[in-house]
């Protein structure tokens, strides 16, 4: 009788198919959502409230801030202000409005993020009261790319971005 002998990889392999069936928890947390816009253009972020499974009456706001990128603030960009609210919706958008700057330059990038995320309702989970904020992600990361109008017109007249063609 032959006996048969387990391939060392046999164990990483199950790990690594059962990690592919899990959910990813940045995706619980927020996905950091991407967008693109020429210079002079908007652009334009979409975002999911998060915990849609968590019932209360009311809204969910969080405040928007900008936390790096290679694009200069107010030469690049104008800085977006304010705060994000979902009301009775689950997908909401803000926009950050990018300026010409009449400088070939590369792409530059520009990372924000909502913060700070405020309800002020309280609901009973688990037999205790709590603020729907304290079971929200803290922060949702977002990226833009701002394409250049010299850079582009070097490179030709369109150019993909992820799945996207843009004309710039």
């Amino acid at each position: 009788m032959k006996k048969h002998r387990r391939s060392a990889g046999a164990p990483f392999l199950a790990a690594f198919m059962l990690a592919t069936l899990l959910p990813i928890p940045e995706a619980a947390a927020g996905t950091k959502y991407t967008d693109t816009a020429c210079e002079g253009q908007e652009l334009r972020f979409w975002a999911q409230r998060p915990r849609q499974d968590i019932d209360y009456d009311g809204s969910l706001t969080y405040k928007i801030r900008i936390t790096g990128g290679s694009a200069t603030q107010e030469q690049d960009y104008r800085t977006p202000v304010g705060s994000l609210t979902f009301k009775g919706k689950s997908t909401e958008h803000f926009s950050v409005q990018t300026l010409e700057d009449h400088v070939a330059e590369n792409d530059e990038t520009v990372r924000l993020e909502l913060y700070e995320p405020k309800t002020g309702a309280w609901i009973q989970r688990y037999g205790i009261w709590v603020q729907p904020e304290s079971l929200m992600p803290e922060t949702i990361p977002f990226r833009g790319t701002i394409r250049d109008w010299a850079n582009a017109a070097r490179q030709g007249a369109w150019k993909r971005a992820g799945t996207i063609w843009y004309d710039c």
